[in-house]
This record gives C-alpha cells, structure tokens and sequence, in this order.
C-alpha cells in the first residue's frame, strides 16, 4: 500500500501501483539506481511537467479541436516510500527537495506532520516538581561535580571539540541547558540517513570564542582547568578501554603541557602551538611523541626569549660593534671599525635589533644580507649553523644562554635542544653571543 496515490493515467485500475511498468530493463535499472535521490527528484519533475503537457493535448483532441499526436506519458523513476519519510522527517531535507516534490507529496507531508503534532497534544504531561541541586561555591576550585551530557559525547565522535568548552563554568551550563543548545546534520557515511548533533562551532561563537588560539582559554589557569575536565571526559568516554588510543594520548599530552608551572610565563606564546598538536592528534591520527614535543616547546621559549628583549624599555642606548667610542676588555678606547671589541652585554632591545651572525644593529638573522659577511657562524635563512661541519647552533642560547639560576637565565635553552651551544661570533662554549664576553671571532679560512 502506498504512502499516497500514485500511478499513471495509462495505468490500469487493476495494476499494481508498485510494480515496474516500463523500466525493466536490467541495465536500464542498474543505471537508475546509480542515481543519487537529488537527481531521481529532479528526473521526474522534468517527466511529470512533460506528462501534464501531453494529457493536454490527448484532453483537446477529444474536444474534437486540431492538435499533433504526441506519445504515450512516461513513467516516473521509482522513489521508495522510506525515502518519502525520510524527506518528511527531516525540515533540511524538505527545504532542500522541496521544489522538486510533486504537489500529491507535499500535501501528504502536510497532513502527516500535523496528525503527529495533534497525537502529541493528547499526551498528558506529568506534574513536575522542583529538582533537587547542591549549591556550589563560584569560587570553588574542587574537582568538578557533574556529568557531562551525553549529547557532549556524540558531538565528540563527529568532530573537534574547542578546549575552551570544557572549563567548569561551561561544561556546568551545558548539562544543565544542553538539550536547547542548536545542532547539526551529520551523515557518518554515505549509506547512513543522518543524525543530529550538537553545533560546536555556533557554540563557540556564543561563548565569544569562534576560531580563537586560546580556544576560550584566555589565561594558564583557565587551560589547566579545562584540560583537567578534557581528561576526565576523555577517561569517561574510553572506561571500558582505560589503555585506548584517546586516553593515552590526552594523559600524555596534558602531563606535558600542565605539569611545568614555569610555562605559564609564556602561556601566550605555546597555545597555538599545544592546538595544533591536539588538532593533528584529532585529524590524522597523529600521536604523543616526546621528541617532537619539546622541539615544538623549545621554538616557542626562543620566541618568548626574543620577544622579551626586543619589546622590553631599555635604560640607556647602546652602540653597536664596530662603532668609534666603546670600551674593550681593559676600559680603553677602540678605534672606530675595530672587530675585536667586546660585544656589549644585551640592553633589553638589543635581541630586536641585533643581529647574531654579523653583530650589526637593525636587522634579525633571518633579515642578514646573504652577500654580508659574518663574525664567525653561517646563516642558513632561518637559523645558524657551525661553518665547519653545517650542525645547527642554538638561537635561544645565545640570546640568553643556558637555563638555571635565576634572572633572564631561567628563560634560556634547556641543553637537550639537540643543537650546538657555543657563541654565534667566535665559536666558543664558555659563553653566548649577548653575554658581554665575547671580543668577535674572525671567521676560519676557507
């Protein structure tokens, strides 16, 4: 039995509706049913307005008026009665075939949907009472107290979920107006009719932080607190797998990411840089490598470190090597051009404007003149390397030296970079090229 009235005017009273009238052909259907339900819908409008034309012409010729002979009506490609249901069930599929629908379909889905709704008005709705809920302290920073909603769940399987979202005053308002928040159309595979689920993005916008770095984390503590969340949510997800593949990757990523307090003081500069690795983790697979890791953290120390000197205010100009006037290691003057000055100990500008390989202010590494000659170490475009042996020699070292101790030093390389450390103008090990020690090494003949 049909969903609606359907059939041919050429069509016998006593022929099955359902069964295939002209299209038998067995090629002919494989290639009707390659078709996507977009392009069947688009098919038979084209044959049903051709159709409407040619029983006009068989309705004027029976009034006896002069008329050409036109062919029997053709019949219409074959759309399942669940196809039907799934168009009426779903408002962006009905708005999306709609003009493609004959006007018998549209009237059934009208009257359909509204027997629904009067069915569920006669449902009688069960007097609520006022839930009960512990009052939680705003200020609190106990471990969280709730369920994550299982709709948080389903939008974790079919995309990335903003860090942001899981700090405890968003997670907090999702369970408890979840159910209200707008959702999605989702096809995990192309035999599937779809499924809904929550809009992440449009969420993100609401709490004013669409496409953001920080992923509405502004501050470290902010990420520590969300991350602490992620890693429960996570652990919840997988707890009839403790060793699966998400949960070791989050252990291990937010261990390396919140168990060193000293990161906070560049906070600003390693969160794009910890979005990027979780993205690559989400979007192909990519696991936690150590090694990778602290490359990544020890890029984002360098630029902290330089951008800590070129932005910080100095008290007193310093001029640069290779100018008159300035004092060598025995406090008398040099002559003007000299290369075997001491190099000034870095002013709190001098990283901006000084370059590591010729010693010259107004330029960065990346910026030296490539027919310029240099003090000692080459440049390779972005960074340096040993003139002998071409192995790469440490930025982040040289503009702050080894880390320890306290003062600038506790924002220096870590020694386990894997690069050289040894001064950028001389070549030795005792010392960096901003510590104030080095006289200028000549460059070794060639």
């Amino acid at each position: 039995m049909p969903l609606f009235p359907r059939g041919s005017s050429l069509r016998p009273n006593d022929c099955d509706p359902q069964r295939r009238k002209t299209h038998k052909n067995a090629a002919t259907i494989a290639l009707l049913e390659k078709l996507t339900l977009e392009e069947r819908l688009k098919t038979n409008l084209e044959i049903e307005n051709r159709n409407t034309l040619k029983r006009q012409t068989k309705l004027k010729k029976a009034r006896g008026e002069d008329v050409a002979d036109m062919s029997d009506t053709a019949s219409l490609i074959t759309i399942r009665d669940d196809e039907f249901e799934t168009i009426r069930k779903s408002p962006d599929l009905y708005d999306r075939f709609k003009p493609f629908l004959p006007s018998c379909v549209i009237e059934w889905i009208s009257k359909k949907n509204a027997e629904e709704k009067a069915a569920d008005k006669d449902v009688p709705v069960e007097h609520s009472f006022a839930p009960t809920v512990q009052t939680i302290d705003c200020d609190s920073i106990t471990p969280a107290s709730f369920k994550y909603p299982p709709e948080l769940f389903l939008a974790a399987k079919h995309g990335y979920i903003p860090l942001g979202l899981f700090h405890t005053s968003r997670i907090r308002l999702l369970a408890s107006v979840g159910a209200n928040h707008n959702t999605r159309h989702v096809y995990p595979d192309t035999t599937s009719k779809g499924i809904r689920v929550w809009d992440v993005i449009g969420m993100a916008k609401s709490f004013g932080f669409d496409d953001d770095d920080f992923e509405g984390c502004p501050t470290y503590n902010h990420f520590i607190d969300a991350m602490s969340n992620l890693t429960d949510f996570i652990e919840e997800w997988e707890k009839n797998n403790s060793n699966g593949p998400h949960s070791q990757f989050i252990f291990a990523h937010s261990a390396f990411w919140c168990k060193d307090h000293e990161l906070i003081d560049f906070y600003h500069i390693w969160k794009k840089t910890e979005k990027a690795l979780h993205l690559d983790w989400h979007n192909q697979n990519l696991g936690f490598d150590k090694h990778t890791y602290r490359d990544k953290l020890q890029q984002c120390r360098t630029r902290y470190a330089i951008d800590q000197l070129g932005t910080a205010t100095s008290s007193s100009s310093s001029r640069g090597p290779g100018r008159d006037s300035r004092r060598d290691d025995r406090g008398d003057s040099s002559s003007r051009g000299s290369r075997h000055t001491r190099f000034p100990k870095s002013s709190a500008r001098d990283a901006d404007v000084c370059c590591l390989l010729c010693g010259e202010r107004g330029h960065r590494i990346s910026k030296h003149p490539k027919d310029s000659p240099t003090l000692w170490a080459k440049g390779n475009g972005k960074g340096m390397q040993h003139p002998s042996n071409g192995k790469s020699i440490c930025i982040s070292f040289n503009v702050l030296g080894l880390r320890g101790g306290r003062g600038p030093n506790q924002r220096g390389c870590s020694g386990d970079c894997g690069n050289l450390h040894i001064c950028s103008y001389c070549g030795k090990d005792d010392h960096h090229a901003f510590s104030g020690k080095c006289g200028g090494g000549q460059r070794p003949s060639k």
